[in-house]
């Protein structure tokens, strides 16, 4: 008759689970192995000469008392921590936007470790993406230490690129600012536009507290430094959206046109920079020519219109006591370049298109809404956070 006493086994297992991860036997014919995780149960017989291993595959191994010298449990301590504490992280050296992560090394402290082992891991970046956070294989200290990260890749754009680890049975997201790349890309006040948000309450999106170029937030509905760029509808950060850009009547027959001037078209239809038509330019974070921060876009039609609702009024004056506090910064004309209704009118961009045309925010002493535009046109840019 056998005696199931389980109950033993998983006592003792219970007390090393996250210490033991073998079984061994050891008996004057050598010892005999078997990892805990495949073992359902032991038990023994009522005389106490037998005692048989239940596997979890329903399998049984039997084994006689005498022949057994005795039995021990082994295998790696696994670690844990009490804290991982990103908000004092330590990173040894600089990021740029297009430029191949060299040397870059991230400290990460954490508390209460246990001595156990923690498992490799490579980490990828959201928001700004193309990097990779690598941690590898070793083990916490007993008490306070430090885990060292390497980071690797070529991040896609300027912003924040966020991390989140998890390890010793702790988490934690850190943000790492990507610098701007002036070689790559033309800002035109010479600085890249500084990241704040804002969140809009009623429809709980978040912003970019400025307009693409502005060197600060609206103060009022005509505060030229808050103006910023015009861009044409799916053109990079080229230095086209300068205000002061030259035109060219080339039309481009590529994404990138390789200059800096303004596309102007008043002969071929439907008056875009590009021919043929991209409908796949600024769609989502990842989009082609996207100009916003990594992790920012450029909103949607139904974006624009869920704030327009949230606004206290559909006009100039709503658009500029909104959250987002909108300058009415004019816009660029398609046909020759140049710049109109500069206080008297805001017009901003969205990512969607309709046929051949895109559509886009207008404001003004008397309403607002979200018509559609030939794409040569050049409008200011609210980015929106991806999420």
């Amino acid at each position: 008759m056998i005696k199931n006493i389980s109950f033993i086994f998983f006592f003792l297992i219970n007390t090393a689970v996250f210490s033991q991860t073998q079984q061994n036997i050891i008996k004057n014919s050598g010892t005999e192995s078997k990892p805990i995780s495949e073992i359902d149960s032991i038990r023994f017989d009522v005389n106490l000469n037998k005692m048989e291993i239940v596997l979890n595959n329903g399998n049984i191994d039997d084994h006689n008392l005498p022949d057994i010298n005795y039995i021990n449990f082994s295998g790696e301590l696994v670690g844990e921590i009490a804290s991982l504490n990103c908000n004092e992280a330590n990173i040894n050296g600089t990021l740029y936007a297009g430029v191949p992560a060299n040397d870059i090394t991230l400290e990460i402290p954490y508390t209460g470790g246990n001595g156990g082992a923690f498992a490799s891991q490579a980490v990828n970046s959201m928001g700004v993406t193309g990097l990779t956070a690598i941690l590898d294989t070793g083990n916490f200290a007993e008490g306070d230490g430090t885990l060292n990260f390497t980071i690797s890749g070529l991040p896609n754009n300027y912003g924040y690129a966020n991390f989140e680890f998890f390890t010793g049975g702790q988490n934690c997201t850190l943000s790492v600012f990507i610098n701007a790349n002036t070689n790559d890309t033309v800002f035109c006040n010479g600085l890249p536009t500084e990241i704040i948000d804002v969140i809009n309450p009623v429809t709980g999106k978040i912003w970019m507290d400025r307009n693409l170029g502005a060197t600060q937030v609206a103060t009022s509905s005509t505060d030229e430094l808050s103006y910023g760029d015009l861009y044409q509808w799916g053109r990079g950060k080229d230095g086209h959206q300068c205000r002061n850009s030259n035109n060219t009547a080339t039309i481009s027959s590529i994404d990138q046109p390789g200059h800096s001037d303004f596309i102007v078209n008043n002969t071929t239809s439907p008056y875009d920079w590009r021919s043929p038509l991209n409908n796949n330019l600024w769609q989502g974070v990842n989009g082609i020519n996207n100009p916003c921060p990594g992790g920012y876009r450029l909103p949607t039609v139904n974006e624009i219109n869920s704030e327009i609702q949230s606004w206290s009024s559909a006009d100039e004056v709503g658009a500029f006591t909104s959250i987002l506090k909108l300058p009415a910064s004019g816009g660029r004309s398609a046909s020759n370049g140049s710049i109109d209704n500069v206080g008297s009118f805001g017009y901003y961009w969205s990512s969607s298109i309709i046929d051949y045309l895109s559509r886009g925010l207008r404001f003004y002493t008397y309403g607002a809404d979200a018509p559609s535009f030939a794409r040569a046109f050049g409008f200011s840019v609210r980015c929106i956070k991806d999420m």
